[in-house]
C-alpha cells in the first residue's frame, strides 16, 4: 500500500477523502473479473485480502492530497483449485475524483514469485491498460471510457443514524420511570396517574 504521486497530467483529486471498512468492504467485494484464473467471472479479491488491504486504503485515502493516488498490491490464492492453487498477485491505483471513486487495475490474478518486484508490481495506469486477457465486471460500478481495468463508483456514505429528539427521550425516561414505581408498588395508582398526567402536560 502506497501513497505516490499523481500521474503526469492528471487532474487533482478530491482527496483527501474520508470513507469506512463497513462502506468499502463490500464495493470491493462485489467487484469479479472474469478471464484471469477460471473460465467464468469470479471474485477480484478474497476474504483474506479483503481484510489485508481495506483498512489500509480507508486510512490512505484519509491522509492523501489532492495530488497524490493511493496503489495497492495484493496477494492471495485464486483459480479452479481454490486455497490449494498457486499465489498470484492483483495490483491497482484508487483515487476519488468529481464525486467518484476510481480504481484502476494493472495486474489480476497474476501468478506471483518471490522476485516480482519494482516494475512486476506496477499499480493500474490512466493512461493505458497495463494487461490484457481479463475483464472486471464491476456489479455496483462502471467501467470507464470503454476500459474494463478500470471501475468507477459513487462513493455511499454509511446511513445516518436515527435522529432521536432529545426531549421525546426525556419523557419517555420519566413515563416508564413511572411505570416501574408503581410496578414495585413505590406509589399508589392515584400517584401514578397525577404525575403521569403532569409529565403529558409538560410536552
Amino acid at each position: 500500500m502506497r501513497i505516490e504521486q499523481i500521474e503526469p497530467g492528471a487532474p487533482d483529486n478530491a482527496h483527501p477523502f474520508s470513507t469506512s471498512v463497513a462502506v468499502l468492504r463490500p464495493v470491493l467485494a462485489s467487484m469479479k473479473v472474469k478471464g484471469a484464473s477460471s473460465l467464468g467471472a469470479v471474485p477480484v479479491f478474497t476474504d483474506a485480502e479483503l481484510g489485508e488491504i481495506v483498512p489500509h486504503l480507508v486510512a490512505a485515502l484519509a491522509k492523501a492530497g489532492p495530488k497524490e493516488d493511493v496503489t495497492f498490491a495484493v496477494t492471495g490464492k485464486h483459480g479452479l483449485f481454490g486455497r490449494y492453487s498457486p499465489k498470484s498477485y492483483t495490483t491497482g491505483r484508487l483515487f476519488v475524483r468529481d464525486g467518484q471513486a476510481n480504481i484502476v487495475f494493472g495486474r489480476v490474478h497474476e501468478a506471483y514469485a518471490p522476485d516480482d518486484q519494482g516494475l512486476a508490481l506496477i499499480p493500474g495506469s490512466r493512461t493505458r491498460r497495463v494487461e490484457t486477457g481479463w475483464d472486471i465486471v464491476p456489479e455496483n460500478g462502471r467501467v470507464a471510457d470503454r476500459r474494463s481495468d478500470w471501475v468507477t463508483l459513487a462513493p455511499k456514505a454509511p446511513p445516518p443514524a436515527p435522529a432521536v429528539d432529545g426531549r421525546y427521550r426525556e419523557i419517555d425516561d420519566k413515563l416508564r420511570l413511572l411505570e416501574q414505581l408503581r410496578s414495585n408498588g413505590r406509589i399508589t395508582e392515584e400517584e401514578y396517574r397525577e404525575r403521569r398526567r403532569a409529565v403529558m402536560q409538560g410536552i
